[in-house]
Formats: structure tokens, sequence, C-alpha cells
């Protein structure tokens, strides 16, 4: 593990310091998508969900950068250990690394690596918080296409694997859950 976390920081110092040039700056995405929960969050089975993320971004070279925002992802469950007809709403912050390919072309791709500081809530059919698994560290990975429209704006279709690992209390009852999905959506992106 500490062999490749090495490898992996060496890399993006290479990238990172390989090729500077006006391609640097600010940029701010908004990203909606639909999820897929590729495992039960206790004993729930969740039905496809939807989402969105509000991005903000700083290339420091022209492949390299790190990007920052907040993300709010909702699933529903008929049944569940918190009883029928529950929602299950993810949300809180996003940071990480991020390799763009796009360069000086109209066509690229991107690979994000990063971290979630969220929290799940879990909400009954009227809206009322049933319970709150308070913040927490999960992972992130993104990878998708970066299509540049012109005027600096881009169009990024790309599938994202998140994980949270939590502990929810109902009542009196603790139930560990782990929030595992894919989401696959297209981002809004304009750079400055």
């Amino acid at each position: 593990m500490k062999t490749s976390l090495a490898f992996l920081v060496a890399v993006m110092v290479f990238f990172g310091t390989s090729s500077l040039s006006g391609q640097n700056g600010f940029g701010v995405e908004f990203r909606p998508g639909a999820n897929f929960a590729t495992t039960e969050l206790g004993d729930a089975e969740l039905e496809t969900g939807f989402g969105f993320e509000a991005l903000a971004e700083y290339r420091f070279s022209r492949y390299l950068g790190v990007y920052g925002g907040w993300g709010w992802n909702k699933f529903s469950a008929d049944q569940s250990f918190a009883g029928n007809k529950k929602d299950f709403e993810e949300s809180g912050y996003l940071l990480g690394l991020q390799f763009s390919s796009t360069g000086n072309s109209n066509l690229g791709f991107y690979f994000r690596a990063g971290g979630v500081y969220n929290h799940i809530e879990v909400q009954s059919e009227s809206g009322n918080n049933v319970a709150d698994s308070k913040h927490g560290i999960g992972l992130r990975f993104e990878v998708g296409l970066d299509l540049h429209l012109g005027s600096e704006w881009y169009l990024r279709p790309g599938v994202k694997y998140q994980e949270l690992s939590r502990d929810l209390t109902v009542e009196t009852i603790t139930t560990p859950v782990d929030l595992k999905y894919v989401s696959a959506g297209f981002g809004i992106a304009k750079r400055f």
C-alpha cells in the first residue's frame, strides 16, 4: 500500500511539474447523475437514486489539479431496518486530485481520485428525519470524457464510484451501513 501511494504521488508530481503552461487556472462544474447501489444498505435494497455535485477546481498544470465541492445523493427503499418507505440521503463535502488529458485538444479524458466527508440521513415519507449518521470519511473515484465545447465550456460525461461506511441509530438500535454505489452522469464545466 505504501509503495502504491508513493508511486501515485511520484506520477502526479511528474505530470504536475513537467508541463507547466498557460493551462492553469480555476474552473467550476455542476454534475447531476443517476446512482446505482452496488450493495444493500444494512438490509435495505436501495432503488435507483439520483443526485448532484457542485465542484470548483484549480489546475496548477496542463494535466493536474485539485478539486473540491459539495454533493447530495438520494436513494429510496420500500423496506429497511429503519422501517417501510424510507429515503436515504447522503450529503457532504468532497476533495481530491484530478488528472485531465485535454491539454490543447477538444477531446480528452479525466480521472479523479479523492475522498468525501459525508453523512447519511434517513427520512420518512413526510420528510421528517429518522436518523443521522454524523459525518465521516469515504472514498470516491471518477473517470470520463472531457469535451471542449468552445469559450472554455466543457461537457464531462463520466462514471463515479463512491463509498461511505457509517453507523445509523434508529430509536435504540444501531446498524452499521456501507453505502457503495456507481453513478453515471454528466458535468457542465466552465474554466476561467
